[in-house]
């Protein structure tokens, strides 16, 4: 519900506030008093494009603001999607618009774009001016007529879930697909390089470094033996060597320690580096006795540390370790392919099955939509008989889909089809002209939703086009119809309408020597009949003027 629309700066309006009733507000004034500059605010409110010259004359900015109390869920949904912030249930809408063509919009007071004040607004506000059809030409709209009708919201909720599950299997199966295929591509070659590393017989870096070491000792065997057995003639064994020399000298100390007890220390050390000696000479003799002149264990060793060094060079890596690690992850791609089909196989399932659910639900839709459609056709004609249009006919179209071809609405494709006059085939809503024609078209459409669903706040112009009498005192009862669940705004020029308001406002300009401005006020019980009875008989009504404005009120 539109509660306070604010205006500032805007074309003729210095300045104006108005606070909407919960019913049937009328706006009523003289031709060019400014009644069109309200709509043009709730435009702008709306997410429509701006034009500076908007901005009344000589000011920077004009300021809009519309404050609405609404309670959908689905208002809450966007603002808390959005980030916008939420006050109990108030929304407030702000447009400025400056002389320099620049414009910024607001919601609850958080800077906004045009395309997120759209969206809100379409759950806030529903304009009808001349020569737009506003959401009577969108298929969501025709959609939700006849869903409301059928009663299609728990099973349209149903819908919207399997569908969304549905879309979340195959995103989640092409990923796989698309991984799988991948995968498939570069099997062989993983498959490759894994027989590789693992015919290779990997273990750790240590076995490089021993290889290494080996290959050394036997690439060097010959000269290590000869440098061996010349040490061993030096230390033991021969015909002079270190070991006698030594045995001889330390025996020559004991002797001279039995006479001099201070080279008993001296006897000492040179018995521990003779032993020393020994210990060296046993050493060498088991060097000796490893090392191994076999040229064909030196070309194993060889061809070993090349296959190392050749899968080492063909991954860039270091050394073995990081071999490993490459084998393992090998693996895990080379066994995943499998897993992934299995996973394929799952998937396929699970979405066969969501489709096959989700189709049963569309089809159910369907065939309520189907059910709905001639009853509706034959109340609006009803209704449109009793608003003026005697001729009037619409009609649905309707397409069923293919399967395979769901939306995300499900298997129908709606169009309503309108003629206005008799002998005129109906014809798609965007090519007809008469604002007047389709404002009460959208009026009787409304009336018989309306107690099925929840509406925004209807606006209409140009509603009392073409009619007057008795045609304008039913399209008033029908508007008082609808407000006794929902808001609703009318501009009229018609007495029979106006005096139906549950809340009146009269719009007036007044010029003085520089510049003309337009003013908004809210009539009062007595200002009503005097401005109906205005409206009735000219600018200066008499008595049977103003009683037959009591009479239509009271009626």
């Amino acid at each position: 519900m539109l509660k306070r629309l604010s205006i500032k700066n805007y074309a003729i309006i210095d300045e104006a506030e108005i606070h909407f009733g919960k019913r049937l507000n009328i706006m009523t004034g003289e031709t060019g008093a400014g009644k069109s500059i309200i709509l043009g605010a709730l435009a702008l409110l709306s997410g429509e494009r701006a034009d500076a010259s908007t901005v009344q004359q000589g000011m920077i900015k004009c300021v809009l603001e519309a404050m609405f109390q609404d309670e959908q869920e689905e208002v809450k949904q966007f603002l808390s999607s959005n980030e916008f912030d939420q006050h109990n249930n108030e929304i407030i809408l702000r447009r400025e618009v400056y002389s320099v063509g620049k414009s910024r919009a607001f919601i609850n007071d958080t800077p906004a774009t045009l395309q997120q004040l759209s969206e809100v607004s379409d759950y806030l506000i529903d304009i009808h001016r001349q020569h737009q059809t506003g959401s009577l030409q969108q298929n969501s709209f025709q959609l939700f007529v006849l869903d409301s009708l059928a009663s299609n919201q728990r099973l349209l909720e149903n819908f919207k879930q399997q569908f969304n599950g549905w879309q979340e299997k195959l995103t989640r199966l092409e990923a796989i697909k698309e991984q799988y295929h991948k995968l498939q591509v570069e099997y062989e070659f993983n498959q490759y390089q894994l027989n590789e590393l693992t015919t290779a017989q990997l273990r750790d870096n240590q076995e490089q470094e021993m290889l290494e070491a080996e290959l050394k000792m036997l690439e060097n065997a010959e000269e290590l033996q000869q440098k061996f057995d010349e040490l061993l003639l030096m230390l033991e064994q021969g015909e002079v060597n270190i070991l006698s020399l030594m045995k001889m000298a330390q025996s020559q100390l004991q002797s001279i320690a039995k006479k001099l007890p201070l080279a008993e220390a001296l006897s000492n050390k040179m018995l521990d580096l003779r032993e020393q000696l020994v210990d060296i000479n046993f050493e060498i003799e088991d060097l000796l006795n490893k090392i191994e002149n076999n040229p064909q264990r030196k070309d194993d060793v060889q061809e070993r540390l090349n296959i190392l060094f050749h899968l080492q060079k063909k991954h860039r890596v270091p050394d073995v370790e990081s071999l490993l690690h490459i084998q393992h992850r090998l693996e895990q791609q080379v066994n995943g392919i499998g897993e992934l089909d299995q996973e394929i196989i799952l998937l396929q399932a699970e979405c066969e099955q969501h489709f096959h659910d989700l189709i049963q639900t569309a089809k159910e839709i369907s065939q309520k939509r189907t059910e709905s459609i001639p009853l509706f056709e034959k109340q609006l004609k009803e209704l449109l008989k009793s608003v003026g249009m005697p001729h009037a006919v619409l009609r649905v179209q309707q397409e069923i889909i293919n399967d395979d071809q769901v939306l995300p609405t499900g298997l129908d494709k709606i169009e309503f089809l309108f003629s206005a006059n008799k002998g005129f085939q109906p014809q798609p809503l965007q090519k007809i002209a008469s604002g007047g024609e389709l404002s009460r078209l959208m009026l009787c459409i409304k009336n018989i939703i309306a107690k099925s669903v929840s509406l925004p706040t209807l606006v209409f112009d140009e509603i009392d086009t073409g009619i007057s009498g008795e045609t304008a005192q039913r399209v008033g009862l029908l508007m008082k119809q609808i407000t006794a669940s929902h808001q609703v705004i009318c501009i009229t020029h018609l007495p029979q309408m106006a005096a139906k308001a549950d809340t009146h406002f009269y719009i007036y300009k007044e010029n003085n020597e520089s510049k003309t401005h337009t003013y908004i006020r809210q009539l009062s019980q007595e200002d009503r009949i005097y401005e109906i009875a205005k409206m009735l008989s000219g600018e200066k009504p008499g008595m049977a003027a103003m009683q037959n404005a009591k009479e239509l009120i009271d009626l």
